[in-house]
């Protein structure tokens, strides 16, 4: 239901098209706002997912039932976070001319009425927005927060609602045709290359090949637009091949959108750069593991570098709540962490550029090669052996050392 005109800013970016897909984390954003009354639920992941979408959907379902509405703040024009209060201040109409300190003015602003606060794009600024919402949110009894942020803010009573990529349809032939038509990231394709091109694409054979442009893009709703854009000059199944090299292609996105949204390039080395170097060489050697990895393989690729990390754990936490990293349960419920592909590509493309790449793809080749060595009187006896198991969830990077040996490489 669309909130009352009153209840938003002149400044509410209204979009201008549909939102596909979402029902489920629009549904379970609505309850912690709403039912459970969460102080502050932020939306996190990684760049491209549509978190700002997202939120602006959740503030319109929600809006009726705050009195004095929804206020949005943008903070991606800022870099300092000391200027995160005063901006909060020129949005809610503070003039700034009492000497109270500018948080107590907005908490004052804030403290009686009934608002769902929605603060994008945080996470370039996150001290100085952590620290200014535990303080409104213990000064202002009945005052919301949706956040949007691709790392939590770290403050109590805060949720973290982490995006996903949109859902990738059955493969190998297990969805019908209206399965794949049903699906959110094909039907987003669809219709951004309609807007494009006046492209119809129809048929089982197209929307496979849409399927498979989801894949190769990792389900990223800014990715899939990316590459819609392109079925003005390249047919479906040509840009499917071409997109196995992928941020060349995902590029030149709407003139009016920030920079950082015009490519995925830009997207990526926005949360690149807001790294320390430490974390930033890190997540470049993460870069060779090919379909995830355990952390313990993890400490052996920093280790085999001339300025070894001897702790990875702290930054590995730290690229997962950048949504740099991924973690999921591996085969015997040991943590596996993992990139999307399009990021993996970037970490690749700087760890070649930084001449880190030969390096780091020896460790890793004599790392699986040790391994394989290990695992292998397993695959000649009838028990069920753990190494069985993770030989099946190495196997990408089984092959990936095995071309990078293959190529003619030494260790």
């Amino acid at each position: 239901m669309a909130a009352p005109a009153s209840s938003l800013p002149e400044s509410y970016p209204l979009p201008r098209t549909r939102l596909i897909g979402r029902e489920a984390e629009r549904a379970t954003a609505r309850d912690l706002l709403l039912e459970e009354a969460v102080p502050l639920v932020t939306l996190t992941g990684p760049g491209g997912v549509g978190k700002t979408r997202l939120a602006l959907a959740i503030a319109e379902d929600v809006a009726e039932r705050f009195a004095a509405g929804v206020i949005w703040v943008d903070l991606a024009p800022i870099s300092n976070p000391d200027l995160v209060p005063s901006t909060m201040a020129r949005t809610l109409g503070i003039a700034q001319f009492t000497d109270d300190p500018i948080e107590a003015q907005v908490a004052r602003r804030l403290q009686s009425r009934q608002t769902l606060l929605l603060l994008d794009n945080c996470e370039h600024l996150l001290s100085g927005v952590a620290g200014l919402t535990a303080f409104l949110l213990g000064s202002c009894p009945v005052l919301q927060i949706l956040a949007t942020s691709r790392a939590p803010l770290r403050i109590r009573g805060e949720y973290d609602l982490s995006v996903p990529t949109l859902p990738l349809p059955l493969s190998g032939g297990q969805a019908s045709t209206a399965q794949l038509a049903g699906n959110p990231a094909v039907q987003l394709f669809v219709e951004r290359a309609r807007a494009a091109s006046a492209a119809s694409i129809a048929g089982r054979e197209s929307l496979d090949d849409v399927a498979e442009i989801r894949q190769r893009v990792d389900g990223l709703p800014l990715a899939i637009e990316l590459a819609a854009a392109r079925i003005r000059v390249l047919p479906l199944a040509t840009l499917c091949e071409r997109l196995l090299r992928r941020l060349p292609l995902l590029a030149s996105g709407p003139r009016d959108a920030p920079a950082r949204q015009q490519t995925m390039r830009d997207r990526i080395a926005w949360s690149y750069d807001l790294l320390p170097p430490a974390e930033q060489a890190l997540f470049r050697r993460l870069a060779v593991f090919a379909g995830g990895f355990t952390l313990e393989a993890a400490e052996t690729i920093a280790d085999s570098t001339a300025d070894p990390l001897l702790d990875p754990v702290t930054p590995i936490a730290a690229l997962v709540d950048s949504s740099l990293l991924g973690q999921e349960p591996g085969p015997r419920g040991e943590p596996r962490y993992r990139m999307l592909e399009t990021i993996r590509e970037f970490g690749l493309e700087h760890l070649d550029a930084l001449g880190e790449g030969t390096t780091a793809r020896d460790a890793h080749a004599a790392l699986y090669l040790a391994f394989a060595e290990r695992a292998a009187p397993a695959m000649f006896t009838s028990t069920t052996d753990a190494s069985l198991d993770r030989l099946a969830a190495d196997h990408d990077n089984l092959r990936a050392a095995l071309d990078w040996l293959c190529d003619g490489e030494t260790l």
